[in-house]
């Protein structure tokens, strides 16, 4: 395929071109025309992921770090915008620039729970516990009933093993939030470990399908 070379100043020809190149497997012009496409004006989300992918499967990470913040930086206010790309990066596995981008997020959106939930993994995943804790505990200040955060909550005392503060977590979780998930936990870690199983069966039938088995075993297990 022949580089573009008819009217350079066209953003969007650079563009066609890069996914004509991508298409035929040319990843030396895609990222060329990608280059070029992106050197001319705004901030181009999906381009601009698309540039940090094939420099990370032609082994330049380092181009892939320095575009992702260059992009994070320039970002603009709408919140889907930068969820959008904050996500791009999570799947590029670009932990780093990937936290800065949901924490760009929290700037437009400071109750999104999608962003706190990212952030105290990201932060737990790297190995910063108290940084995940004090996200997780933000997180669950300003969304208290989005359970996904609450879950990242457990699971870091989990991973640390402080099995109170994880009960109580799970205890705090399930009576802010009706979600299947949390009361089951609780009743399994009622009936191991703790002495009110009925009564976290009863919850837990409460919130299940009428007709679901598993709502017949719940009712079964409240039962003194």
């Amino acid at each position: 395929m022949r580089p573009l070379s008819a009217d350079p100043k066209r953003q969007d020809l650079w563009f066609v071109q890069a996914q004509a190149a991508e298409r035929l497997e040319d990843s030396s012009l895609a990222i060329r025309s990608l280059e070029q496409g992106l050197a001319l004006d705004g901030v181009h989300i999906q381009e601009g992921a698309s540039l940090a992918r094939l420099y990370l499967v032609t082994n330049q990470k380092a181009k892939a770090s320095q575009l992702a913040r260059q992009i994070v930086s320039a970002l603009p206010p709408e919140p889907e915008v930068r969820v959008r790309f904050a996500a791009s990066l999570d799947e590029l596995q670009l932990t780093t620039e990937a936290l800065s981008a949901w924490r760009r997020v929290l700037e437009v959106q400071a109750n999104s729970g999608r962003a706190h939930l990212r952030i105290a993994q990201l932060l737990l995943g790297s190995g910063n516990t108290a940084g995940a804790e004090q996200a997780a505990n933000i997180g669950l200040a300003e969304v208290p009933k989005f359970a996904p955060s609450i879950s990242s909550r457990l699971m870091l005392w989990r991973k640390l093993g402080d099995f109170i503060k994880h009960c109580k977590a799970l205890e705090e979780g399930a009576a802010n939030v009706r979600d299947v998930t949390l009361l089951s936990r609780l009743a399994a870690t009622e009936d191991s470990y703790g002495g009110l199983a009925a009564d976290a069966y009863a919850q837990l039938a409460e919130t299940l399908e009428p007709a679901s088995p598993e709502r017949v075993n719940a009712i079964e297990r409240a039962s003194p």
